[in-house]
């Protein structure tokens, strides 16, 4: 089934007319409804009724339409990937950073890319994680550290590192403080420990469902979850499939959710 058949079907659906059409994909409106009649020779299907002078999409012809938007939608990006094979460009990227660094740099940058662009698979990783092993995964890993030599890098851009003190903290009036300031500093760390993922299944115990758990990144709330199933039956390939179907990837932290389900957490 070509192509251009699958276009004049679209056109005319959407506009409603054949001269109308004809005149949008600059073709005589002959050739336009002999395209018509060839595909639903093809199809074997009529697809159009006409009435009131206008042409009306059939039962057959509604439950084809969104198909054939889906298959010229398909042919478009074929063709976009073929130029950019030819010219030497990436089709797909796939990127990696930490969860804010993901949310406050990456995210900002995939949102601005066009059709034209390679279409970016965004996964979020730790600054604790090998970074040799990030970079073997992905073709980007965006990361607030200095890299080992070993890595080719680039440095992208400063970015301002705020502190949050109380009102009577020494610190209140400053403007600026240094890092050898913040050395000595105790620091609040988002680690997970069994207290954590208790709290969290008794409270989705307790409210009435569906819940809607929300963090910046959706990584905090799935491993709170996730290490109560391991804990409690679940396979860690369960676990990382399931929050993959609810859009979150837990596959960088399955050593983590191996090592809660045989040794548990602290």
């Amino acid at each position: 089934m070509e192509e251009k058949l699958l276009r004049a079907f679209v056109t005319v659906a959407e506009v409603g007319t054949v001269s109308g059409a004809a005149i949008r994909l600059d073709l005589v409106q002959s050739a336009l409804s002999r395209q018509l009649q060839r595909l639903q020779r093809e199809l074997r299907l009529p697809l159009f009724a006409r009435v009131a002078g206008r042409l009306e999409l059939t039962t057959a012809g509604e439950a084809f339409l969104p198909v054939a938007r889906e298959v010229l939608v398909a042919h478009r990006r074929a063709e976009q990937a073929a130029r950019a094979l030819a010219s030497g460009r990436l089709t797909d990227v796939a990127v990696a950073a930490p969860g804010t660094t993901l949310i406050d740099v990456v995210l900002p940058f995939v949102a601005t890319f066009g059709e034209e662009d390679p279409r970016p698979r965004v996964a979020e990783t730790q600054l604790d994680d090998s970074l040799l092993d990030a970079v073997a995964r992905h073709d980007l890993v965006v990361m607030p550290t200095v890299p080992p030599p070993s890595v080719a890098s680039l440095p992208l851009m400063d970015l301002p590192v705020w502190a949050y003190v109380a009102p009577g903290h020494p610190w209140a009036g400053r403007t600026r403080v240094s890092l050898d300031d913040l050395v000595a500093q105790p620091v609040v760390a988002p680690a997970i420990n069994a207290a954590d993922v208790a709290a969290f299944q008794n409270l989705l115990k307790s409210v009435p469902q569906p819940v809607l758990a929300y963090c910046r990144t959706g990584t905090r709330c799935s491993l709170l979850w996730g290490y109560h199933q391991v804990q409690n039956g679940a396979s860690v390939a369960e676990v990382i499939a399931a929050a993959q179907q609810a859009g979150v990837n837990l596959s960088n932290f399955e050593a983590r959710l191996q090592d809660a389900q045989q040794n548990g957490l602290a």
